[in-house]
């Protein structure tokens, strides 16, 4: 059993355990033991080629505003000509201005009139003032840090009523931090101690807490023991998952870790085969979330949650952030997202240009084809910034 980190494809935060048989994507990375892979799809075949070939048929739509300013200046120009002869036999007519410089004074008046007319009918003050009003909306954007890749998405700006986010990397920082934490301290230091040779995303997570903690002496690595599906053994401690607790008596202070609905993050620490106390780990939310969703709310935009995450921790993220129980999708594969925005969220093409979606990874490529407004977080990668056309340039 080796567990691959797929976060790049599926935005699923946690490792997967994958056995002997089960299909491990390109872009993954394994983080904890060891496999051969043999490879079945390659170039435009590989999961994420296809994704990103699949949404390249979605077009891009045109500004609706330049489209209203091109058809205003093909009917003028189409009837600028016998307008123009109207008007000048009109001006001929009504003229009663004497010759001037050689030339009869109802010519002169007439073709000085009919001239100022037309000018007059050329819409290029309308163009003029419309591409000022974009580059203000660019500059003042920029200024909020969002670079802006299409002009026709500030237009679109004002017509969004629903708010579609991804959570890993948009919403949460994407990485595991400790939430809550039985151990003393003395015991800590030494699962740091253990955990710090680990490349894994819970590891990482350990050593980042209580910084201030340190092992108080170098790791023996000939001493630990890795154990595949459960965890690490150094010496007299066992660190790893709920697995460790078969048969361990467990009391009321760690029970309220164990309540928790996802378990996938909860790290168990034995000595001598008794329990000593566990660490639960959670994907740390941005700190400017909760006032986000908020403030969404209260101008009558639609916030919706979809996340590849489980069910039980995508619910308690979205549930503590305040989305409504119905926007909160999880479970959601990359080749999905999309299908769940068009049938759950734009019933009607027209609707389109309602939606805006914000991700940050290669599994959102799908997700932002759906919508005409699509913004790629400060953290997303390089193909996710290049399919939107805004992209957040701070946290």
């Amino acid at each position: 059993t080796v567990e691959v980190n797929e976060s790049l494809l599926t935005g699923e935060s946690l490792p997967i355990k994958k056995q002997p048989g089960d299909v491990v994507l390109a872009g993954s990375f394994v983080v904890s033991g060891s496999c051969v892979t043999k490879v079945d799809k390659v170039g435009e075949l590989c999961y994420a080629n296809s994704l990103q070939q699949k949404a390249k048929k979605y077009t891009k739509p045109k500004s609706e505003l330049f489209k209203s300013m091109n058809l205003i200046l093909k009917v003028v120009t189409f009837l600028i000509i016998p307008i123009g002869v109207v008007l000048f036999i009109l001006n001929y007519t009504a003229s009663t201005s004497p010759d001037i410089w050689g030339m009869s004074g109802k010519v002169a008046s007439a073709i000085s009139s009919t001239a100022g007319s037309l000018i007059g009918m050329i819409p290029s003050g309308l163009m003029l003032l419309t591409s000022m009003a974009l580059a203000t909306g660019v500059l003042r954007l920029s200024q909020s840090k969002t670079l802006v890749q299409e002009l026709y998405c500030i237009e679109m700006l004002a017509r969004v009523n629903c708010l579609c986010l991804d959570k890993t990397g948009t919403l949460t920082k994407g990485a595991l931090g400790v939430d809550k934490c039985t151990l003393p301290d003395n015991i800590l230091s030494v699962v740091k101690k253990v955990e710090s040779i680990s490349n894994h995303p819970i590891a990482k997570g350990i050593c980042e807490y209580k910084k201030e903690i340190l092992p108080d002496e170098t790791v023996d690595i000939s001493a630990i023991k890795e154990v595949p599906g459960i965890g690490l053994y150094y010496k007299e401690f066992k660190i790893g998952n709920i697995k460790l607790l078969d048969g361990v008596s467990v009391d009321h202070t760690n029970e309220e870790i164990l309540d928790s609905k996802d378990k996938g993050s909860i790290v168990v620490i034995l000595k001598d085969d008794k329990l000593v106390g566990l660490i639960d780990l959670k994907d740390e939310i941005l700190k400017d979330s909760h006032e986000t969703i908020s403030t969404l709310q209260k101008m009558g935009i639609r916030p919706v949650l979809i996340s590849g995450d489980n069910k039980e921790y995508t619910n308690s993220i979205g549930q503590s952030l305040g989305f409504d129980s119905k926007d909160i999708y999880a479970e959601v594969l990359p080749n999905q997202k999309k299908e769940v925005i068009d049938k759950d969220i734009n019933n009607d093409e027209k609707l389109r240009s309602h939606t805006c979606y914000i991700g940050d990874g290669v599994n959102d490529i799908l997700a932002l084809s759906a919508t005409n407004l699509r913004v790629a977080s400060y953290s997303a990668s390089e193909i996710t910034k290049a399919k939107a056309n805004c992209i957040l340039l701070k946290q």
